[in-house]
């Protein structure tokens, strides 16, 4: 990837640890641009409005708006970001929501620091990006 194209990535936890390893992880990728972070679903989405993030990586559990909602609003007020969520959350009613509000990736928290990145990069090239136990969820299909 030509690195004088970095894709500008927007992240949105609720839990500050999660929120500074992530940034960390992202500002020191070449390719990868921190455009903003966010500790709730309100600010994710002013943000992605704002800013025009190629991705949003956003947690489902978050105060105020909920992470299904914003993802949801982000793709109205900011229609060529594209949302990758990074949740706890893997029961079936939960994901098969979160692709239906529009999101075009969902990994588990469980994977490791090397899948986010990777999984950032694969969402801005628009490939769906699921972790194995969303995988396992959604059955066969994906």
């Amino acid at each position: 990837m030509d690195v004088r194209v970095r894709t500008r990535v927007l992240l949105a936890d609720d839990n500050a640890l999660i929120r500074s390893t992530l940034a960390r992880l992202v500002r020191a990728e070449r390719d990868l641009l921190l455009v903003g972070t966010a500790v709730d679903g309100m600010r994710a989405v002013e943000l992605a409005e704002r800013e025009q993030p190629h991705v949003v990586v956003l947690d489902l559990s978050m105060p105020g708006v909920h992470g299904l909602t914003a993802a949801e609003q982000i793709r109205h007020k900011s229609p060529s970001s594209r949302v990758l969520v990074l949740s706890f959350h893997v029961q079936e009613s939960i994901v098969t929501a979160a692709f239906a509000a529009g999101v075009h990736g969902y990994l588990t928290k469980d994977v490791s620091s090397g899948d986010v990145l990777d999984g950032i990069r694969h969402t801005h090239a628009g490939q769906m990006v699921v972790s194995d136990r969303v995988r396992s969820v959604l059955g066969p299909q994906t």
